[in-house]
């Protein structure tokens, strides 16, 4: 089963109806993988497709609660979206054009268990912001 059949029945399984929207946008990121975007940047990408703002909007966040979309916080406060393909991640966040890299270790796995005694972490996020290889150019 390709992965647009899994995502599909993933959304099935939680009671979502597969919409036009709900297609738009799982075609374009699936058909981009590893590029994260801004409900804007989808919105601009989906133009002529019939799709507004606000039904963008509520499908992103609604399939980032669901855990088929992960969003990425970006510099500038707005959140960017890329499809969640079953594992956990973090990432590069270039500053400057918005660009994202995933970094397929996790930190946590690194600190010593010991010093969370008695608590219990539900969720985390680790993001490193700088500068991609691209933009690092154009500032030099």
């Amino acid at each position: 089963m390709g992965e647009f059949k899994s995502l599909e029945k993933r959304l099935k399984n939680k009671g979502y109806k597969l919409t036009a929207p709900r297609r738009f946008l799982l075609g374009l990121l699936e058909n981009n993988p590893g590029k994260s975007y801004s409900a804007q940047e989808i919105f601009d990408l989906l133009k002529g497709k019939g799709v507004d703002f606000s039904t963008i909007y509520r499908n992103l966040e609604m399939m980032a609660k669901e855990g088929i979309l992960s969003a990425v916080q970006r510099e500038n406060g707005t959140s960017s979206y890329e499809l969640c393909l079953n594992h956990h991640h973090h990432h590069l966040i270039c500053t400057d054009c918005g660009a994202t890299r995933c970094i397929n270790v996790c930190p946590m796995d690194l600190i010593d268990k010991s010093i969370w005694e008695g608590f219990t972490p539900k969720k985390h996020r680790f993001e490193i912001m700088g500068l991609c290889p691209e933009c690092s150019k154009k500032n030099t």
